[in-house]
């Protein structure tokens, strides 16, 4: 859906041009759905949520509570990151979600002739600033063998201004080793942004923010959305060099990180390391159940994800979202129409881990739809 046409750029000549490639991001939800479209951590349990409304009700009641602006610089929130990440505190950004720094990497380097390296398929983020910016969208393909990356095809957009790579990748769940991603930095005058919204499920490669303080053109992106199952307290991070992360601090628009958010986050992150691990544990096993019990499906091909997800390809992703959503109320992402046939994507699906309960439902519908044992619930 284009959310602004010509016609309105008539009638508001005040708009730039590039906001004729704009959409709404929009997704039509029904009540209390399993959200395994949206790769967020798995819900908290009962006790988790009562520790957090303990918390919150005593942020609520002090002497600073909702009344007050939050701090201008999150001093506790900047300090209990650099240690998550093992980082100098002069190096992390505290940031509303990694989306945010997204948006202000796209407010400092993108524009008109400017060139955006960034995987494809990824985050749909990447493509949309680079319109909203006038900047060139430059994909960089996977291999469309195995998913996995081609470091032929990221060394071929050295040249370019920046180079965004998702590590794990959303939604294939492809990595790069951290050896593969100095050799990239080294090689480059880029910005290369490092999104590494889900690397707590991969333990197997070690993190990007071990460069920053070598390399002023990398930059890394953190969240408590996934590992930490926090993405309604809209919590990231920036993670760079000092000299870089100055910048982004002076675009960055003041009061970003809510207070609530920010006292939940200094909580979560100074007492919960222990819980994270084991729920990380616990996702990864329900991950590999699911990967496992897919593979055995006929006709499907498996992306090999290293993260809180499942990746796969096959003709009948559709007829499974649609069973998914009006028979359990769960949502499952699909990345093409399903009369899009020759669309690169036609057939790709990507189902995060939820509750126990829904993902057995899943596995067990998913069986029925990709063998064929049920048809399509609209044609019943």
């Amino acid at each position: 859906m284009t959310f602004v046409s010509k016609e309105d750029l008539k009638e508001l000549p005040f708009l730039k041009a590039e906001m004729i490639h704009v959409s709404p991001y929009i997704l039509h939800e029904p009540h209390l759905a399993a959200r395994m479209h949206q790769n967020e951590g798995v819900p908290l349990g009962a006790l988790e949520k009562t520790e957090l409304a303990a918390v919150c009700a005593a942020f609520i009641s002090g002497d600073r509570g909702l009344n007050t602006y939050p701090s201008v610089d999150p001093v506790l929130l900047r300090s209990a990151m650099a240690e998550l990440f093992c980082v100098p505190v002069d190096c992390v950004e505290p940031t509303s979600g990694s989306s945010q720094g997204i948006s202000l990497v796209a407010q400092a380097c993108f524009g008109s002739g400017k060139v955006i390296s960034v995987v494809d398929p990824s985050f749909s983020l990447y493509g949309s600033v680079c319109a909203l910016y006038g900047a060139r969208f430059l994909p960089i393909s996977l291999n469309p063998e195995t998913f996995e990356y081609d470091l032929g095809a990221v060394h071929s957009c050295l040249e370019t201004d920046v180079i965004v790579i998702c590590n794990p990748n959303n939604p294939t769940g492809s990595v790069l080793p951290l050896s593969d991603i100095e050799e990239i930095v080294s090689s480059t005058k880029a910005l290369v942004v490092v999104d590494e919204a889900y690397i707590e499920f991969c333990p197997q490669i070690s993190s990007a923010v071990a460069l920053v303080s070598t390399y002023k053109n990398i930059l890394v992106l953190r969240t408590l959305s996934k590992a930490w199952g926090l993405a309604g307290l809209r919590l990231g991070a920036m993670v760079a060099h000092p000299d870089l992360i100055r910048i982004f601090n002076a675009l960055k628009a003041p009061y970003s990180v809510a207070a609530l958010s920010e006292h939940l986050g200094v909580y979560v992150l100074q007492n919960w390391k222990k819980k994270c691990a084991q729920k990380i544990i616990h996702t990864l096993g329900e991950q590999q159940k699911i990967f496992n019990a897919l593979s055995t499906l006929p006709r499907i091909k498996m992306c090999p994800s290293h993260a809180n997800f499942v990746c796969f390809v096959h003709p009948k992703s559709y007829e499974l979202a649609n069973e998914l959503k009006l028979r359990h109320n769960i949502l499952m992402r699909v990345y093409a129409k399903s009369d899009e046939h020759n669309h690169p994507l036609f057939g790709m699906a990507r189902a995060s881990v939820w509750s126990d309960e829904v993902n057995e439902v899943f596995l067990k519908t998913a069986a029925e739809i990709l063998t064929g044992r049920i048809n399509d619930v609209t044609k019943r």
